[in-house]
């Protein structure tokens, strides 16, 4: 028996009964859920869009006896958003944000007749899926509109995709130019935050990320250069603390992090928030004051974990980025010749504790 007819046999066991019982809501939820039913709140969509996948739930193909108009639109998930690995882990788009943006994509979806399948891609999937065979069944059948990319794909399964369907990214840049993506501008609000912080009176800043050179990383420093380009500082290599694949120890983060302090630096501009709690905890065991001693900013705008402080970092509208995506993709299926678009959503900044300098 085939990898492939083995993990058909197992999602032909799971039932709206099990996705149900997982969410804590009712089958009748589930199943009118599952036909992006719009009576359901966007947000119980998507997070039974999510569970089905997870659990591997095979869903409908889109089409409804007697109404040849609805059509299926297919979200593939990738890999996740930050790598995990270290002293600290780091959540992707099972989280918050990707909720929202599922609920994004199933309410545009949901208005404009086509109904949402998704397919989460595991590291054991990715070879497979870089050929035609190894691809979903609805769209390997045809079943399907066009598929809207979340997370990082390589770029073989993005060709292969490419060549079935219509595409569009989320957030995440591929290298194959013929992608529309739709994002908020990240160079533009690292650039926000560092002229924020500069107009504070902070000269001495340092960029944290993972210094792997992701796309979305670079695109974040560069917006960081720009911003001490904007306040006339002149940039050195001691502004940036590379933590490699992912987040050290606690103790080592803290030992980089008192080793910038000593030499000067006042403000830490984190490439995500998931950096920036870890940086706040070390922070928080090494006795300094978050704020005072150091500013610490992130980006993504999620949820502060508590004994926290609340953090300035740039508020990404995650949902109007999933509605963005289903109005492209349906814009590229109608006009597949159209020339590629990057759609850019405004994005916005909370202000928080991790930047409020006590008053001497």
């Amino acid at each position: 028996m085939t990898q492939e007819s083995e993990k058909t046999q197992r999602s032909t066991r799971v039932s709206q009964r099990d996705i149900a019982d997982k969410l804590a809501i009712s089958v009748a939820t589930v199943s009118r859920s599952l036909r992006n039913d719009r009576s359901i709140h966007p947000s119980t969509r998507a997070r039974v869009l999510s569970m089905a996948a997870r659990l591997g739930y095979t869903l409908p193909d889109g089409r409804i006896p007697g109404d040849s108009r609805v059509r299926s639109l297919q979200v593939i998930l990738g890999a996740p958003a930050y790598p995990v690995g270290g002293g600290g882990e780091l959540s992707g788009y099972a989280s918050l944000a990707g909720q929202q943006i599922l609920s994004g994509i199933s309410e545009a979806a949901s208005s404009l007749g086509f109904q949402v399948a998704i397919h989460m891609v595991g590291p054991d999937d990715l070879d497979r899926m870089a050929s035609a065979e190894g691809l979903p069944i609805g769209l390997r059948e045809g079943q399907i509109s066009g598929a809207i990319l979340l997370q990082s794909l390589p770029s073989p399964v993005v060709e292969v995709l490419r060549q079935r369907v219509s595409c569009v990214s989320v957030v995440h840049h591929h290298d194959d130019p013929s992608i529309d993506c739709v994002d908020c501008d990240q160079a533009a609000a690292v650039t926000d935050l560092v002229t924020r912080l500069t107009a504070q009176g902070h000269r001495q800043l340092v960029f944290v990320g993972f210094g792997r050179g992701r796309g979305w990383e670079r695109r974040r420093f560069a917006g960081f250069r720009e911003g001490l380009f904007q306040s006339g500082i002149v940039y050195g290599p001691e502004m940036v603390l590379g933590l490699g694949e992912g987040l050290p120890a606690r103790g080592e983060l803290m030992r980089l992090l008192d080793e910038r302090i000593a030499a000067g630096a006042t403000a830490l501009v984190c490439v995500a928030d998931p950096i920036a709690f870890e940086v706040c905890r070390a922070l928080q065991d090494g006795g300094r004051a978050i704020g005072g001693d150091l500013a610490v900013t992130g980006y993504d705008g999620s949820a502060v974990p508590a004994g926290l402080p609340s953090l300035t970092t740039v508020e990404v509208p995650y949902r109007d980025l999933g509605v963005a995506a289903v109005r492209r993709l349906i814009r590229r299926i109608e006009e597949p010749d159209a020339p590629v678009r990057s759609v850019l959503i405004q994005h916005g900044i909370t202000e928080g504790q991790s930047t409020r300098r006590k008053r001497r």
